[in-house]
């Protein structure tokens, strides 16, 4: 009997940024993009950023009016890899900038809120969040090529702030 499983990855060249984004996801999350791509609501342009989880800690919001190609590829593999713990800087990739922004933040709420309010879209013309030192940053969305952060801080703020609409 085969225990195959697959590895699932996005790649994908985003306008902007010379190298190709390559990020390995869960199949709910490789599914859930061609499905996004395919749909009469992204063609009406509502759909603006994509979110997902990479394996390697790190969750993703990427802006489809940036994203130039996608190629869907899997790898049959043994083993289910195992999701790695991501303890870096929240990166944000803006539009003809050679530098990313990057920032620390001790603010789970503030990254849920910045990444949630980024795929659901809710008019605004900017966003932000405050680093480590309490500082806001905020972002232009049309701007904003791809914004990564730990997988665990976003967890942990959508946990918190799920908290917070019981108590209301």
């Amino acid at each position: 009997m085969s225990n195959t499983n697959y590895q699932y990855t996005l790649k994908l060249i985003l306008k902007g940024i010379i190298s190709p984004l390559i990020i390995d996801v869960r199949e709910d999350d490789y599914d859930r993009l061609s499905v996004n791509l395919d749909s009469p609501y992204f063609d009406s342009g509502l759909r603006k950023f994509f979110n997902c989880s990479s394996l390697d800690g790190k969750f993703y919001s990427i802006n489809l009016k940036k994203l130039q190609f996608v190629h869907f590829l899997w790898t049959p593999t043994q083993l289910a890899g195992d999701r790695l713990r991501y303890e870096g800087p929240t990166q944000v990739y803006l539009h003809d900038q050679k530098e990313t922004v990057e920032a620390y933040t001790d603010s789970p709420e503030d990254i849920y809120d910045f990444f949630s309010g980024l795929e659901s879209d809710a008019g605004d013309a900017f966003k932000g969040f405050t680093d480590i030192d309490g500082e806001l940053m905020m972002f232009q969305l049309d701007e904003i090529v791809y914004a990564s952060t730990s997988e665990d801080l976003y967890q942990e703020g959508m946990i918190i702030v799920s908290g917070e609409d019981d108590l209301i």
